[in-house]
This record gives structure tokens, sequence and C-alpha cells, in this order.
């Protein structure tokens, strides 16, 4: 396979450390540090260090590592190890905090599946792929597939993706290049990465105005028409889709817009509206928990509600509905305009980094049509 190889500096430590102590739960830094130096300094270092994990969002972890490097009764060096290839170093000669790396070597890896029974099962359970890549793949067709009901047995997915290797071992993935999904419901999709989004071959975004569901991990249990009310015993027409969900489910607004209602609302039970631009307006009912007010401002994908069984209900489920210029319209029907759009001055530019991918797809085409096929004997 070809690779493009990517290095990061890092001074590393020659001598060995004089203490090593693995956090243990709840432990408190200042408390772990309070042994090897004196109060003042332990609190200084602990504050420095808590400081530093959380500008990246991170927290002490059980298993955590702490490398002391002592003379005598002065601690003159700490390195706390969040993983093998990264920590966070105390300087006692400076008395300063920073972040070393390792050499990691970043290769272009080719993966993909074909479809049996889930897009999970295909890309995790079978095909190796992580399952923080298999969630960053969904996400770039989110807009326009729904991968928990429109996957089909027989469909197929491909992606390029960046992988880090620590001696010769993955250490983590990166960004996916280039993806493309063939499904017998949804056709061919398929999206190249261009300055931090996704656009299809001709340079459109993938984003649309709308998401194609708000939530993830349901079936549909009731669709959008006339229907046997289970409650009410009689026929009437359901203005939405119905999502059966695990109950505190995180349910999200579908795209940008206002709360205009949010509170109890009649047998829909706790339910939210939301208003969108180009008289679009969404719904969310039966919902256990509210976590937007009338008048706030939401954006797409942000958590507004957890699935529940509240009002007119026969078990957690999702009522979901979409109202166009005040009339209620098919959620599953409905294709949104994409948004986002690729400027003018920057689609050259789009048009040689797609070239360089496709050229890149065809040297490991042609290297694995090299490869010598294995004959019995």
């Amino acid at each position: 396979m070809w690779t493009f190889h990517l290095f990061f500096t890092m001074l590393m430590a020659v001598t060995a450390p004089t203490d090593t102590v693995v956090l243990r739960p709840n432990d408190a830094l200042f408390e772990v540090l309070k042994p090897y130096a004196p109060p003042a300094q332990a609190d200084r270092i602990a504050r420095r260090l808590l400081a530093a994990l959380r500008a990246q969002q991170r927290a002490p972890r059980p298993g955590d590592t702490l490398f002391l490097f002592r003379q005598g009764p002065t601690l003159e060096r700490l390195a706390y190890r969040l993983r093998p290839w990264v920590q966070l170093v105390w300087d006692g000669t400076a008395d300063s905090v920073y972040w070393q790396r390792a050499f990691l070597r970043k290769e272009l890896v080719l993966q993909g599946g074909r479809i049996h029974t889930s897009f999970y099962e295909a890309a995790v359970l079978q095909g190796g792929v992580s399952p923080e890549v298999a969630v960053n793949f969904a996400e770039i067709f989110e807009w326009d597939m729904d991968f928990y009901t429109e996957t089909e047995q027989g469909d197929s997915f491909v992606f390029l993706v960046e992988r880090f290797v620590w001696r010769g071992r993955p250490a983590r993935y990166g960004r996916i290049l280039w993806a493309r999904y063939e499904g017998k419901r949804v056709g061919t999709l398929e999206a190249y990465y261009f300055n931090g989004h996704y656009y299809n071959p001709d340079g459109e975004p993938m984003r649309r105005q709308f998401l194609k569901t708000p939530l993830r991990y349901r079936r549909i249990s009731s669709y959008f028409g006339l229907r046997f009310h289970p409650i009410l015993k009689r026929y009437r027409h359901h203005h939405g889709v119905d999502f059966a969900a695990p109950y505190g489910t995180p349910v999200s607004s579908i795209g940008d817009g206002v709360v205009v209602y949010a509170g109890w609302k009649g047998g829909y039970g706790k339910y939210i509206r939301i208003r969108h631009p180009n008289g679009y307006m969404s719904g969310y009912g039966h919902l256990s928990r509210i976590y937007v007010r009338r008048g706030q401002r939401v954006r797409q994908g942000q958590l507004i509600g957890r699935v529940g069984s509240t009002g007119l209900s026969t078990g957690p489920h999702l009522h979901f509905e979409i109202l166009k210029d005040g009339r209620f319209v098919n959620p599953l029907r409905i294709k949104t305009p994409r948004v986002d759009p690729l400027p003018e001055a920057l689609r050259p530019a789009f048009a040689y980094q797609k070239r360089a991918v496709q050229a890149y797809l065809q040297h490991l085409e042609a290297y694995a049509a090299r490869e010598p096929t294995p004959t019995g004997t």
C-alpha cells in the first residue's frame, strides 16, 4: 500500500523516572503529588496540569500514569502519560507545562465492506473499522440517507482515511478524505473532504438544511398518513412519523432555527416545535426531557430533548413532524436544499485535490492488480 508519512517532533527523557504512579478511581492530582513535593509546589503543579487537560477537553482518568523524576528530595520533572505517544510534562527548571507527542507515521488506508445485516456489523464487526471512523462515515451522508432504516443487503461502502501509526500499531485515525456508498435505495453517494467540509464530485456541499432524522438507534413504528390510533381506537390522519427508540435516546434538532414552543401539548405530551428558514417548522413529541426554551436559537444537530412516552403513548417513541408553510408534509419524502456552497474562488483548489485523491485511488487499484494471485497445489 502506498503511504504518506508525517512526523511530530518530541524530546524524550533519556533518564528513568524515580517514581511511577498510576491513577486510581477518584484520585486527586494534588493528593497524589503530596508525597513527592512540598504542598505549595504540589498544588501549583496540579493546577497547571488540570488547566492544560481542560484546554484539551480532558480530565484525569484511572489508568493515567505519572512519571516523576527527583534529585534527592527535589522534584525536577514530571511526565503525565495519557497515551503511549502523548504526555503532558511539567519542567521544574522553567516551572512550565507543555505537551510532548511521539513520532506518529501517517498513512492513508482504504477500507470498505458489503452489508449483510447492518452497516455497523459490516464495518466494525466484520470489516475491522474503528467505531469512531464508522460513525464519521455515517455522518458524512447523514443528510442524504438514514443508516438505520435505508440500508439494504448487498449495499457496499468504501472510504480513504488517515491512520496514525505508533511502533507499527494504529494509534488513532484522522479525517476521511474520500467516501462512497452504493445502495439499492439511495443510489451512489460520493464525498470528498475539502477545507473542513465534504462535497460531492460536482463540488456541491453534502450538508443540507435538514438532517435526515432527529435521532439514532430506532425503527419506524408508524408512518405519515391515515392510521388506526392505538389509544383512541379510531382512524385519523397521522401528521408525522413515529420512531420507536429506547427511553432517554437523545433527540436533536434537524436544522438551525428558533424554538417557538417547548412544554406540554395535550396528546403530544412534552413537545418542542422549532421554526426554520424558508417556511419550515419541525415538531418533536412524547419527550421525557426538554432541554430548550421558547425563543432560544438552536443549531443543526443540537441536543434538544430525550425520547419518552408522555401524552397519548403506548411506549417510548418520538413523534416527529415537519410543516411547510403551515401544512404538514411527509418527513420521509422531504429533501431540503444544500447549504454552505463552495465559493467559486475555491473551486479550482477543490478540483485539484479531487484529482489528487482519484490519482491515489488509481495507484492503489494498480498496486492491488499487480499482487500475485494465490494458486492451489
